[in-house]
């Protein structure tokens, strides 16, 4: 089963802050929190669903490659960068 997840992370003064989205199960926005970034690694956590993603940015800041783990199961996934 595919299943599509959308991040949206934003620099802002006061850090880094983040929403999540999966479009195949639910249309709404869920905030995640924490988000810390350290070097080339990030890591976006939604205690909402009791989710996170971890990964290492691409030197282009164009992509991240990590881990979704949820449930006990741990999952590949690749973010990439699309201005909207």
């Amino acid at each position: 089963m595919k299943l599509r997840l959308v991040y949206k992370i934003e620099n802002t003064q006061d850090g880094l802050t983040a929403r999540m989205q999966s479009p195949d199960q639910n249309p709404a926005w869920t905030s995640a929190y924490p988000v810390t970034r350290s070097g080339s690694g990030i890591s976006v956590n939604v205690m909402a669903n009791a989710s996170t993603f971890a990964g290492k940015l691409s030197a282009d800041l164009r992509s991240v490659d990590g881990t979704f783990e949820q449930g006990g199961q741990s999952l590949p996934l690749a973010l990439k960068r699309v201005k909207v």
